[in-house]
């Protein structure tokens, strides 16, 4: 299944070929000390290139380094 990405301005579009995928990308990091509890979380959804999820990821590893 092709499922085509508009261009905004034909005319600046790019000569060469890109491929992006969709991604739905989760994280959550909960820490609980006696009645307390910390939670973060990030959410990413959408189209994605190989470069652009790299980055995400690393992004959402700093939440659960942290």
């Amino acid at each position: 299944m092709s499922i085509d990405i508009p261009v905004l301005n034909a005319n600046k579009a790019p000569d060469a070929e890109f491929y992006v995928m969709e991604c739905t990308l989760t994280v959550e990091h909960t820490e609980t000390l006696g009645d307390a509890t910390k939670e973060r979380r990030a959410e990413l959804n959408g189209y994605l290139s190989k470069e652009v999820l790299e980055s995400a990821l690393d992004m959402m590893r700093k939440v659960v380094d942290e």
